[in-house]
């Protein structure tokens, strides 16, 4: 009996009762008080556990791009850290029942708050083009007005000239259009050149754009009147595949603009000479099979350089020193600017087989890309004389597909639009980032000061975080490894993906222009 009362007084004091510890023996005080400081011990280890999560998801949030209203759509409501000691307190009032209907309870409310999430951030949107012009025109005036107190002084204004191309007679195409505007004899009235990263009729010939309608946008000064026909556009093509730049394991991915620079340097080229360094984008379907099979795969290929003088003693010396050492930026002086649009997407344009959402769900974000863009050359004050490169374009390799029908799976038909030749396709949007590079001045310093405090105030935003620009480069294959054990499984990999025989539905490399990598000295 006496084994029992003291079990019971034990108890009573280990749950908070009301048992009268002078009545304790010294062994049980002892005990007592040997699991009290545990318990303190384990409260201040949950406690330090609890802060070093709630710093950790503090720092994921800070990395990502977008924040406000925004972040809540892209990236789901944020996670909270649980503080657990109410649960223990419920525990020490009521026991494992009490703890058990407490833990019910917070998952109901943790399912009630997912499914309020999943049904706001469900994509709607207005279907009538009259009202959707309506809206659409109204949130951009807005954007717009908000923007004024940041734009610079006396800046001479953005137009963006879409024009069509075939696929294998782009570049060609492009040249003709400049020759014929008369920009071709004013490229310091030319902020850059690109191809629209859109998949155009991608059911039509998914595995090739040879044939298909290839958009390109022209951006430029405002031209008051029609300039005269004339001037000579020349370009040159650097593959991605060809290894132009000395990089190793860690330094920073090349950023294809930079390379472009580079270019422009050896050939002595300015900014006002030159039209545009523009990513070759190509966006089809890697796999075989029947018409229309297969997802497109959007990928860069090599990176154009446009310019009103020929470029290939350029190239042609290039090519000769190359492997060569490439310079952040391309060369001093300059600067190129990575803009993350993939995750503005998320909000404003969340399904690639359709148009951008008209109501925005955040109205005040951009809702095209090109709008970033020019927002971007108009905040900072980018002069086209300084522009090597103004461009809506992507990066890593990624399938494009839309979503499938009622919902359920994938597509790579797209949703009909407008082209700018008058005529309704099928098309599939790609655009993942903004790219500018410019010659810098003093004046782009408190430019991008400007854009800063844009970007804080009216954006929520920074847009310059998770680009991939200029992230480290990693090993690719088994002779990148030092360690010799994991340059076996490297090769066992290699070995297994050469006799896959899926492997040309394969992404390509993920590295462009530097590749194979220098081994360590």
């Amino acid at each position: 009996m006496g084994l029992l009362r003291n079990l019971r007084k034990t108890l009573e004091v280990a749950r908070g009762g009301e048992a009268d510890l002078d009545r304790l023996t010294p062994e049980q005080r002892a005990k007592i008080d040997a699991e009290l400081a545990r318990v303190r011990d384990a409260e201040a280890q949950l406690a330090d556990s609890q802060q070093a999560m709630a710093d950790a998801l503090d720092q994921q949030r800070l990395a990502r791009p977008l924040r406000g209203p925004g972040a809540i759509i892209a990236y789901g409501n944020p996670v909270e850290v649980v503080d657990h000691a109410p649960l223990l307190q419920q525990y020490q009032r009521g026991g494992v029942r009490a703890l058990l209907r407490e833990q019910l309870s917070l998952v109901g409310r943790q399912a009630a708050s997912a499914t309020d999430e999943v049904a706001s951030a469900t994509p709607q949107g207005v279907a009538d083009p009259v009202e959707r012009s309506r809206i659409e025109t109204e949130e951009r005036r807005a954007r717009d007005m908000a923007r004024v107190p940041y734009l610079a002084d006396e800046h001479g204004g953005v137009a963006v000239t879409r024009i069509v191309t075939r696929g294998k007679s782009q570049l060609d195409d492009v040249a003709r259009h400049l020759i014929e505007s008369g920009l071709a004899a004013r490229p310091d009235l030319v902020y850059g050149v690109h191809r629209v990263p859109d998949r155009i009729s991608p059911g039509v010939s998914p595995h090739s754009e040879l044939g298909r309608l290839v958009e390109w946008d022209l951006v430029h000064q405002p031209v008051p009147e029609r300039l005269p026909t004339g001037g000579s556009v020349e370009y040159a093509t650097l593959p991605a595949g060809h290894r132009w730049v000395k990089r190793r394991i860690g330094e920073p991915t090349v950023v294809d603009e930079e390379l472009g620079i580079a270019l422009c340097e050896v050939a002595g080229i300015r900014a006002d000479q030159c039209f545009g360094v523009a990513r070759a984008v190509g966006i089809r379907s890697p796999g075989g099979g029947d018409e229309g099979a297969g997802l497109p795969v959007a990928r860069v290929e090599a990176v154009y350089v446009l310019a009103d003088r020929s470029l290939r003693d350029a190239v042609d010396g290039l090519e000769r020193a190359a492997p060569v050492d490439l310079p952040e930026h391309g060369r001093a002086g300059a600067r190129v600017d990575v803009l993350n649009w993939r995750d503005i997407a998320r909000v404003v344009h969340p399904q690639p087989q359709r148009m951008h959402l008209i109501p925005s769900p955040c109205a005040y974000l951009p809702s095209t890309p090109t709008e970033l863009l020019t927002m971007y050359l108009e905040v900072v004050g980018i002069r086209a004389s300084d522009c090597y490169a103004a461009a809506v374009t992507i990066d890593e390799s990624f399938v494009v597909a839309g979503v499938g029908d009622h919902g359920v799976g994938y597509s790579n038909r797209g949703g009909e639009e407008m082209c700018v030749d008058g005529k309704v396709r099928r098309r599939l949007h790609a655009a993942t980032h903004v790219v500018v590079a410019y010659d810098d001045r003093p004046e782009y310093v408190a430019g991008r000061r400007r854009w800063d405090a844009y970007q804080e105030e009216v954006l929520q935003a920074r847009l310059e975080l998770a680009t991939a620009a200029r992230e480290p480069l990693a090993a690719v294959d088994a002779a990148d490894i030092d360690n010799s054990l994991l340059r076996s499984v490297q090769r066992a990999s290699d070995l297994f993906e050469a006799i896959d025989p899926f492997s040309e539905g394969r992404l390509p490399p993920p590295y462009r222009y530097c590749l194979p990598l220098e081994r360590s000295p």
